[in-house]
């Protein structure tokens, strides 16, 4: 596994666009979105291209499509770490439901990358096996795959996929 400090992660992680973003967006993203765009503008900034930010896939096996927002790929202009610092940055994924969609994950990482209808998440130390870290600095990092659970209405870190390295 590689180890890893958070800034230089963010810097090697490949940022995921989405291939085929809708149109229009669902009602929870869009609010999202709009939530970013005022905070960025509390501290100064302008939010450039959000877009570039929303990950798209079949997450839970629907047929319809789910987002992931990755604010590591946030541009705030003006504010450069409104959105990410050294502990990474947060990721919201929200899928379809019979009632509407719903924000089926949210937490830190250090990125999250779409690949074959799969979300993974950038993640470090125990997530990656590591049992206790000395430093952030001295975390290993890795990807962790996230699967839709029904039962829970959530999207978890699923412990039958082995985690992958970073740069895979």
């Amino acid at each position: 596994m590689t180890r890893f400090t958070g800034l230089a992660l963010i810097v090697l992680l490949p940022l995921s666009a989405s291939p085929a973003i809708a149109a229009e967006l669902p009602a929870p993203v869009k609010a999202q979105i709009s939530e970013l765009k005022s905070s960025c503008r509390g501290v100064g900034g302008k939010l450039v291209n959000p877009k570039q930010a929303i990950l798209s896939a079949d997450l839970n096996g629907d047929d319809q499509p789910d987002y992931a927002i990755d604010q590591s790929a946030l541009n705030c202009d003006g504010a450069a770490s409104a959105f990410s610092g050294s502990g990474g940055s947060q990721v919201d994924v929200f899928v379809s439901t019979p009632s509407g969609y719903i924000n089926a994950w949210s937490g830190g990482t250090f990125g999250a990358k779409v690949e074959q209808q799969r979300l993974w998440l950038a993640l470090g130390g125990r997530y990656c096996g590591q049992q206790k870290p000395s430093s952030r600095a001295a975390a290993q990092g890795c990807y962790r795959a996230l699967s839709w659970n029904p039962n829970k209405r959530k999207m978890v870190i699923d412990p039958k996929i082995k985690p992958r390295p970073v740069g895979s």
